[in-house]
């Protein structure tokens, strides 16, 4: 009766269900820690794979940028400093002439003939020739500068007898001295050291070395060049140098004169604004403090030249006497060497029937 009864009839339903969610929830069990949770971890590893890949893509990208920000910044500064600072450090002009005169301390001073020969419409084409040269010092300038563009001036093949387009060869001015009497006219002109502003409208001289400094320059390449000239001359007679002359022969003695004392070596306002008691420089023009390497260089220059001068004071008088310059040995049936005063009018007349043949040379 029981089993027939509705009583036993939902007691086997509730029995039914009770193991139909015991199976789904077995099944259910079974699926997530065989499918879901495998699937789970597996897609959170891409995840952590794909977000650490993304994270070194932007640290990379970041310091691209940064890079590159820096270095259009370091370029910036570079066409500025290069802007107002002239990458050369000697600029000259070189042109070939017959006959020129230049004042010189208030007294005009011909070359290749006197005024007469000057003035004349027609002049021989082969009685001389001359090497015009005008020079200007950058702030970078120095005495091996000053050397290297002597010898460069005398060695290139500027000069000829003959007018353009004859077919004579050129030659350089010391080889000219075995054919004829070359002319040297040296002008100083400081405004070559210059640069171009607001299209044509302005002109700024910055890059132009101090007064005092580029006389000394100056100076000194008058002197190298001088030396060269007689270096050649006595070589083509044979005779021994004055041993005077060696300092504006060697780029190792050219910075160092055993008359300059060692605390004045560096003084020059317009590389460095500060010194310590021995006159070594400490800090720039733009107040900028010089590296420790820059300055061991410089004590070892001190020491060099204190050594020197302590020798050249030691000497005797007779030593002392016969090292002064003494440029009257220069024949001039050799050649002719005239320099304008530094600092001083340039009034310049020249004739070139050769043609001019300009040249620029930047050292």
């Amino acid at each position: 009766f029981f089993l027939g009864s509705k009583s036993h009839q939902r007691y086997r339903r509730r029995i039914s269900s009770s193991r139909i969610e015991e199976t789904f929830l077995m099944t259910t069990k079974t699926v997530f820690s065989s499918v879901v949770i495998p699937v789970v971890l597996v897609v959170a590893t891409v995840g952590i794979v794909f977000s650490r890949r993304q994270i070194q893509r932007n640290k990379e990208s970041v310091r691209k940028r940064s890079t590159s920000t820096s270095t259009q910044t370091t370029t910036q500064k570079n066409v500025r400093v290069s802007s107002e600072i002239p990458k050369e450090s000697i600029r000259i002009i070189l042109q070939r002439f017959r006959k020129a005169s230049l004042l010189v301390d208030g007294k005009v001073e011909y070359v290749g003939g006197g005024i007469e020969d000057l003035v004349e419409s027609t002049m021989p084409s082969d009685t001389s020739c001359g090497l015009l040269v005008y020079i200007s010092f950058a702030k970078s300038a120095t005495k091996e500068k000053a050397l290297q563009a002597a010898k460069t001036v005398l060695n290139l093949p500027l000069l000829t007898q003959g007018a353009w387009g004859d077919g004579s060869d050129t030659k350089s001015f010391l080889a000219m001295t075995s054919h004829c009497k070359p002319q040297f006219l040296l002008v100083p002109q400081a405004n070559l050291i210059s640069k171009v502003k607001s299209q044509g409208k302005s002109i700024q001289y910055h890059g132009q070395i101090g007064k005092e400094m580029g006389m000394t320059l100056y100076n000194y390449f008058l002197d190298c060049i001088r030396a060269l000239v007689l270096e050649h001359h006595f070589g083509a007679q044979k005779k021994p140098l004055p041993e005077w002359t060696k300092q504006y022969l060697s780029s190792k003695q050219s910075t160092l004169d055993i008359r300059t004392p060692p605390h004045e070596m560096f003084q020059d306002n317009s590389l460095y604004s500060a010194w310590d008691e021995y006159g070594i420089p400490l800090k720039t023009t733009n107040g900028d403090d010089l590296t420790k390497s820059a300055i061991k260089k410089m004590k070892k220059k001190y020491e060099t030249q204190k050594k020197w001068y302590e020798k050249y004071l030691n000497s005797p008088p007779n030593m002392i006497e016969t090292d002064k310059k003494d440029w009257s040995l220069l024949d001039p049936s050799f050649c002719t060497v005239l320099a304008g005063t530094f600092g001083a009018r340039q009034a310049l007349s020249i004739s070139s029937d050769m043609g001019p043949f300009c040249h620029v040379v930047s050292l």
